[in-house]
């Protein structure tokens, strides 16, 4: 799984906590601008908590070494099949969530132009010195950003009136940049049901603020009431507008007579501060437990396969980067996208040397390289080898890699050490000792040859 799948997946469950907090805490209370604002922020909280990151101290008697990363593994027929002809379910998902996005992105552009066309074919009038836009039809009154739609059948200047008053609200508080900016998120996270949630809540408080702003300026409650009641049944097929009769009904009615919320409750949104220290801890330090020590006073080496005795003459294995704690960045190098998209760019770009082929050479190279702090790479070398060309092919793709993200230490970027072992093996065919004896640590399945 990419790093932009598993960043989406933790910000769609620090949006879905801090959604059960608002309804927990929240929803019921009639400080309506705290709750939007506070609605308006999860989105962009949920996303950037997982970049924040989680102070964990470090044990000065740790020694830890960075472990090998499993090999690559090259052959002959999956050069081109590995990465090509198999979709992965990775791959499948972010095609998924890119086509959603494209297809949200698409219908909310598609809506602002037919309402830019609303506007353009509708009538222009001058109520009460507001200018209004008439549309045919009976779809109910709505604003968006300064303008303001009343359908033609509504001709009572009392009721014009109280919807004009409703709507300014609208206008003067730019309710408009809130929903355009909830279809982008909407956008963004479409397969997370919060986002759908939110979305519906934020409208809805639209409303609240609205009808508030009517009965502010003298408007009777049971009037405005009956009023809205009546124009409830009109078409509400525009998601980004602000409509005068959009429901839910029921909840604006108990809302207009409900008992102003006491300045100490506003008190409650202050318990949303735990609440991120929490999923930061969740979400944050998740990532960066690749570098913490498993043991206080244990190294921690990763091999494929310990047990198996490297030849007097062979070189010796790849050395860990650093064996001083001191030295050790909190955040290790990263390869854009993550060891599989690197997986996926060496097998599309290694070939296996026709001379190592033709004399059934396969084994590992381990490969040793810099990443500097702008992420480039360089001081390549090939601290072990099978030769017959799999080193030199090795070495000229790893030239081809595109800058990593480099390792960071207090905050600021650091060159760092690494080796990276590729292996080279053909499909039905053990390694012949004999010609890689110089190169190869021995197989145990293997038939040595007698010379």
């Amino acid at each position: 799984m990419n790093d932009l799948m598993i960043h989406l997946l933790k910000s769609s469950c620090c949006m879905a906590a801090l959604f059960l907090f608002y309804l927990l805490f929240l929803r019921r209370e009639t400080f309506f601008q705290i709750n939007r604002f506070f609605l308006l922020s999860i989105p962009m909280v949920s996303l950037l908590i997982p970049f924040i990151p989680a102070f964990s101290p470090a044990s000065p008697s740790a020694i830890v070494f960075q472990a090998m990363p499993d090999p690559v593994l090259i052959m002959p027929e999956s050069v081109k099949q590995s990465g090509d002809s198999v979709l992965s379910i990775t791959s499948l998902l972010m095609f998924l969530i890119g086509a959603g996005t494209f297809f949200m992105m698409l219908r909310l552009t598609f809506q602002i132009v037919r309402l830019f066309v609303m506007a353009a074919k509708g009538d222009r009038e001058l109520t009460n010195n507001i200018p209004i836009t008439r549309i045919p039809g009976n779809a109910g009154p709505f604003s968006f950003f300064n303008m303001i739609f009343v359908p033609r059948s509504v001709t009572n200047p009392g009721t014009i009136q109280t919807i004009l008053l409703h709507e300014q609200v609208h206008v003067r508080q730019r309710h408009s940049a809130d929903l355009i900016l909830t279809e982008l998120w909407t956008a963004l996270f479409w397969f997370n049901p919060f986002i759908w949630l939110i979305r519906r809540e934020i409208k809805t408080i639209h409303e609240y603020l609205a009808d508030q702003g009517v009965i502010r300026n003298g408007i009777p409650v049971n009037g405005y009431r009956e009023l809205i009641v009546a124009e409830s049944t009109g078409i509400k097929d525009y998601l980004i507008v602000n409509a005068f009769n959009v429901s839910p009904l029921k909840k604006r009615l108990i809302m207009m007579t409900k008992k102003v919320s006491s300045p100490w409750a506003t008190g409650k949104v202050a318990l949303v501060i735990p609440l991120i220290a929490v999923l930061v801890l969740l979400f944050s330090a998740v990532t960066e437990s690749t570098a913490a020590p498993q043991d206080k006073n244990k190294k921690v080496v990763k091999s494929e396969n310990p047990s198996t005795p490297l030849p007097p003459d062979a070189p010796p294995p790849p050395p860990p980067p650093s064996k001083d704690p001191k030295d050790m960045p909190e955040v290790m190098p990263k390869y854009p996208g993550g060891e599989e998209a690197m997986i996926d760019f060496m097998v599309k770009n290694i070939k296996y040397p026709e001379k190592a082929k033709k004399d059934s050479v396969q084994g590992k190279v381990f490969v040793q390289f810099k990443v500097g702090k702008d992420g480039s790479i360089k001081d390549i070398k090939v601290l072990r080898g099978i030769g017959y060309g799999c080193d030199e092919e090795a070495v000229r793709v790893i030239k081809m890699m595109p800058k990593w993200k480099p390792a960071m230490k207090n905050g600021k970027p650091v060159q760092t050490e690494m080796a990276l072992p590729i292996k080279f093996m053909l499909a039905g065919k053990k390694t012949e000792e004999g010609k890689n004896k110089k190169y190869l640590a021995p197989i145990p399945d293997s038939k040595k040859e007698k010379k």
